[in-house]
């Protein structure tokens, strides 16, 4: 791939001015490319491995000494045909990822978890973070209305699965989509004090997130300004970040950025 010039071409009623300090942008054709597969959260680990979910695509994986490459294949929509014959349910892939190079990493598929998405069409990888051991895996719930739009219901936060063996077992959220870990018709002193108890306990940090006055909970129609519900309740999982819960009465506090 030669490189290329991103043309600038802003509209004549542009607001803002022209930038003085980035002139351009050209694309190098420097890259490299492992998987046709996205949804990927990478998560650091203590043994300097990266592990991610995936989904929706295909990873290659080797199935054995001296054998060539095979596809395995994941979808997160329960229509799809990957996953017929598994009564309703959609998968959530998990991967290692091996390397410091970006243009020669190695990646290796561990599997894919299939879990059941009703009353929603499908059932996706969110919140991602390995912790002292023990990686959290959370997914989330989307449906369609029929409008023909893709994916146009929001639906809510599920829960973790868990693993202490880096994505070789894994125990299942005891919560579904039908009742997840995070209704969203709870209030948001219900949501604090869940949020801090479990950063508490687990020795980790939170995002948060917030909704316009009288959402309510299910098959909510997503709109511009209201979060996915894996920004609800997914933990900051990058090294150089910490997030500090402010404790204020009834835990209606803020989440702020210590760097």
């Amino acid at each position: 791939m030669d490189e290329r010039k991103w043309p600038s071409q802003p509209p004549i009623d542009c607001p803002f001015e022209p930038s003085k300090e980035i002139v351009g942008l050209i694309f190098t054709g420097r890259h490299a490319a492992y998987t046709e597969a996205d949804t990927w959260y990478p998560s650091w680990a203590a043994d300097d491995t990266m592990y991610s979910p995936w989904t929706d695509g295909n990873v290659s994986q080797l199935r054995g000494e001296g054998a060539p490459l095979s596809e395995i294949e994941c979808s997160s929509d329960s229509r799809n045909p990957v996953n017929a014959g598994r009564g309703g349910k959609s998968g959530t892939g998990q991967a290692r990822i091996i390397g410091d190079d970006p243009l020669n990493l190695k990646i290796e598929p561990l599997g894919i978890h299939y879990a059941p998405t009703a009353p929603y069409g499908g059932r996706y990888p969110c919140g991602s973070l390995v912790h002292a051991g023990v990686w959290y895996y959370g997914t989330y719930c989307l449906d369609e209305a029929d409008r023909g739009l893709n994916w146009d219901i929001l639906g809510p936060f599920v829960g973790f699965r868990i693993s202490t063996d880096y994505g070789k077992t894994w125990m299942d959220t005891p919560h579904t989509p039908a009742e997840p870990i995070e209704d969203r018709r709870a209030s948001l002193r219900g949501f604090w004090q869940r949020a801090v108890l479990f950063t508490r306990r687990q020795g980790i940090s939170c995002r948060t997130w917030s909704e316009p006055p009288g959402c309510e909970s299910g098959l909510d129609r997503w709109r511009p300004g209201l979060s996915h519900p894996g920004d609800a309740f997914a933990p900051a999982y990058e090294r150089c970040f910490k997030v500090r819960v402010l404790r204020r009465p009834h835990y209606s506090g803020r989440a702020h950025l210590d760097q």
